[in-house]
Order: structure tokens, then C-alpha cells, then sequence
């Protein structure tokens, strides 16, 4: 779930489990952080501590904010020492 819906576009209750680490292909560690979430550097690292090697990362934005967004995931990746795909970019 989305931790911290962006008010006041997304009025909808924010998730209040945190964040998981499931297992993936192969046993990989994979972990989610949607959309806007990805802007906070406190819940990379908190995938990252939790286990996640790969970072799913699903986002909706567009031009200009598109090449930023891609950029913050790349940054925030390297910083936490995961992978990371983003969707919709």
C-alpha cells in the first residue's frame, strides 16, 4: 500500500503496514515503494534494511517530472545499494 498518499490529489487513507519484503524469482528480495513514496529517502532505506535487493517502483508521472522521477529511483538505488525498475516512466 501507498504510505503517503499525495494530499490533496489522492484522498484516500495511507497504508499503515510499512513496507514488506517478499521473496521473488530465483529468491530474491523484492520490495515496492509506489509512486510518490520513491521522493523519501527514509523508505528506500527502509526496503533496504529490510532485506530488498530489488526495488519495484510503479509511477505516474509525466513530462518534465518523468526524467526527474527516473533519476531520483537511479539516485536512491545506488544510495541503498538495490536494483530498481520503474514502471510508467
Amino acid at each position: 500500500r501507498k504510505l503517503l498518499p499525495w494530499t490533496p490529489i489522492e484522498g484516500w487513507t495511507p497504508g499503515n503496514l510499512g513496507t514488506s519484503v517478499v521473496d521473488g524469482p530465483k529468491g530474491m528480495k523484492v520490495s515496492m515503494i509506489i509512486c510518490d513514496d520513491g521522493n523519501y529517502p527514509e523508505i528506500w532505506r527502509d526496503c533496504a534494511m529490510r532485506g530488498a535487493e530489488l526495488i519495484i517502483r510503479p509511477q505516474g508521472y509525466m513530462y518534465p517530472a518523468k526524467e526527474q522521477q527516473v533519476l531520483v529511483s537511479k539516485t536512491m538505488a545506488w544510495c541503498n545499494n538495490v536494483y530498481v525498475a520503474v514502471a510508467n516512466a
